[in-house]
């Protein structure tokens, strides 16, 4: 298997196994936090489509190009589910130095 064939493979893995989490969440009635919530929400789903991006690349091109986007994805869904935990009064999350 080649590096872009196994890079779309983890890219579609990634999208099934976040699948059902991203939808419980998605279900959660945030009340008075809805806005911070769906802050994350469009987080996940720009995340999301970067993924869907790599999974479907047609070329090597158009999937480096997603890739490269992943991090900026990672660290906009960071800070935004930081600023929901923040709201609801839960401490800080140790951050790993990859994202």
């Amino acid at each position: 298997m080649s590096n872009v064939a196994a890079a779309k493979k983890v890219a579609g893995k990634c999208i099934t196994l976040v699948a059902a989490p991203v939808a419980a969440f998605k279900a959660v009635n945030w009340g008075p936090y809805a806005s911070q919530a769906a802050a994350v929400s469009k987080a996940i789903d720009k995340l999301d489509a970067y993924l869907a991006t790599m999974r479907d690349a047609k070329t090597v091109n158009a999937l480096v190009a997603a890739y490269q986007k992943t991090s900026g994805a990672l660290t906009n869904l960071r800070k935004a589910a930081t600023t929901l935990r923040a709201s609801l009064g839960l401490p800080k999350v140790a951050v790993s130095s990859y994202t």
